[in-house]
């Protein structure tokens, strides 16, 4: 019975492990967009039709949008 417990402690002490390194080697994939003057209203993801935007559409379908930004001037 213990020498269970402990070989069950020990596969998942090495699964844990592996896990931890194939998730260090990935690197993150961070697109940042600053636009002057760009509406929240100013690109398609947004439910605007007048003005085509396909490829941020595409990013912002396959992503994460981030809509509160906030800057303090000095």
């Amino acid at each position: 019975m213990k020498k269970n417990r402990i070989c069950k402690c020990l596969v998942l002490t090495i699964i844990l492990i592996y896990c931890a390194a194939s998730i260090a080697d990935r690197k993150p994939n961070i697109v940042l967009i600053v636009a002057d003057d760009l509406g929240y209203a100013d690109v398609g993801f947004y439910g605007v039709k007048d003005i085509p935007t396909p490829g941020l559409d595409a990013l912002a379908a396959g992503g994460t949008r981030l809509t509160n930004g906030y800057v303090t001037g000095t």
